[in-house]
């Protein structure tokens, strides 16, 4: 008996359909996003979750972002000028916020004073929002921008919080932990 738990980013148009996103050589494929040319942001993984990050166009196929030193990298956002978020492990096998362009390759974005943290999103202005490890080790909400580096946003009175996405107002959504253990959206 043999099975086979293999999965395919996909890209959907209504006049193409659907289109099937290769892997960088790992058994399945995830498409996290999409921005206005096109250009999609993912990952492949292997059944040990190792894989690679990729930025893949219909007219230029994969592109690898690279990695940290890790054997892990995972893309879940892009903005309209290719700008590419996600996270990558680095020799030390911590996971860190990465932020990837096409002239400067994959940047370790850093942490709160913690070891590890992941990048969920970006907007067209490059502010990039996601959660870091503090030197507590608490996981904070922090936005990064290439001219003020990691800020922590801090949490509604608890210990815990995680930004998701951001605007291109600047508006920042996600959940924090309260004073009384509960989570909220932010």
């Amino acid at each position: 008996f043999v099975a086979s738990n293999e999965r395919r980013g996909f890209y959907y148009t209504t006049g193409g359909g659907m289109t099937e996103i290769p892997t960088l050589g790992a058994k399945s494929s995830f498409a996290f996003a999409v921005n206005t040319s096109d250009e999609v942001a993912g990952y492949d993984q292997d059944d040990d979750e190792t894989g690679g990050g990729f930025r893949w166009t219909s007219g230029g196929g994969l592109t690898n972002l690279g990695d940290l030193g890790g054997n892990v990298t995972q893309a879940f956002d892009i903005n309209d000028s290719g700008t590419i978020v996600g996270y990558a492990t680095n020799a030390s096998g911590n996971t860190r916020a990465f932020r990837w362009t096409s002239v400067g390759g994959i940047v370790d974005l850093r942490t709160l004073g913690g070891d590890n943290s992941v990048a969920f999103g970006i907007n067209n202005l490059g502010v990039v929002v996601g959660e870091a490890q503090t030197a507590g080790g608490e996981y904070h909400a922090f936005s990064w921008t290439l001219v003020g580096g990691m800020v922590d946003l801090g949490t509604l009175g608890g210990t815990g919080s995680i930004a998701r996405d951001v605007n291109e107002l600047g508006v920042i959504v996600g959940a924090a932990e309260t004073g009384g253990g509960a989570t909220h959206a932010f």
